[in-house]
């Protein structure tokens, strides 16, 4: 309730993401979902994705408040990442089923609820006009976000939230059964903070993070992880935290794409320059290959 709150002066995400929490009833749960209609529903969402890709701000060089400008060779390039992991995301998750079982598990009263923060949101974003941030930029930005470079949005969040998204990557398969065996507003608040996780702004998707955690919490408590590995994952999330680089070594002023600014800016990706992104992506590969190597074994099993 309180982040749908917060959303109204902030970002939309946090209210869609709250809007499950509020409607449905918290122990409904959908035991087997038919999967008949997955390639319609996946072909209909990477059909719609790209439509927005070649549509939207990125293709068209209208990128708002100074984020990266990205050339069409480059969005060409970078929209197979984004449609990779759509894919991958919704196949076999049954989709038509859940909805289906998830209106007869509507409250009405959260319903009501959420209408009224919806509506309290329309009128603080049109108190605050002119603001860009309404659900027609939550699609178009969403989407734009993620075309700025090649995988940008996977190297933006394992950069801003920690090599815990490298896990997530890495057990997929086991993350993924229990996260449809979650309890409807649990299912769908992790589902659409996953599907959001499409874009790059990290910063605007904080409020997913903790659905995500705890379906790998819930999923891997059973891994017998030994000392070492535990304390190599320390090491490994010390050194993403990125404690020992100072951003404020002097005056934080300039382009938002040029270094001092882009000591703080290259951790969005939007805002992520050609030269953040080539330094994000190799501490990303390397850990990437770090944690593959000390969870590989567990990972297999």
């Amino acid at each position: 309730m309180l982040a749908a709150i917060v959303g109204a002066f902030t970002f939309p995400w946090f209210l869609l993401m709250a809007l499950p929490l509020i409607v449905f009833g918290k122990q409904s749960i959908v035991h087997h979902p038919t999967h008949v209609l997955d390639k319609v529903q996946v072909s209909a969402v990477l059909l719609a994705l790209t439509a927005l890709a070649f549509l939207g701000p990125a293709f068209n060089g209208t990128m708002l408040f100074g984020t990266m400008q990205p050339s069409k060779i480059m969005v060409l390039l970078a929209i197979p990442f984004l449609l990779g992991y759509v894919f991958m995301l919704w196949t076999n998750i049954g989709i038509i089923s859940r909805l289906k079982h998830s209106f007869y598990s509507v409250n009405a009263g959260g319903l009501v609820i959420w209408a009224l923060l919806f509506l309290f949101m329309a009128l603080v974003k049109y108190w605050a006009k002119p603001s860009p941030f309404g659900l027609w930029h939550v699609a178009t930005s969403t989407v734009a976000s993620a075309l700025v470079h090649p995988g940008v949005a996977m190297v933006a969040h394992a950069t801003y939230f920690g090599p815990v998204l490298l896990l997530f990557i890495l057990y997929w398969k086991k993350l993924k059964q229990t996260l449809l065996e979650m309890p409807l507003p649990l299912f769908w608040s992790t589902f659409l903070s996953l599907t959001l996780m499409m874009g790059s702004e990290s910063r605007a998707l904080i409020a997913g993070l903790p659905f995500i955690i705890f379906v790998m919490v819930m999923a891997l408590r059973q891994l017998q992880l030994n000392g070492w590995q535990q304390v190599s994952f320390l090491l490994l999330a010390i050194a993403f935290s990125q404690v020992w680089l100072p951003i404020n070594n002097g005056e934080m002023s300039g382009e938002f794409l040029q270094f001092p600014m882009q000591r703080y800016f290259m951790h969005f990706g939007p805002w992520m320059s050609n030269t953040g992104y080539i330094l994000n992506l190799i501490l990303v590969v390397t850990a990437g290959a770090t944690v593959w190597a000390i969870f590989r074994k567990s990972a297999v099993d």
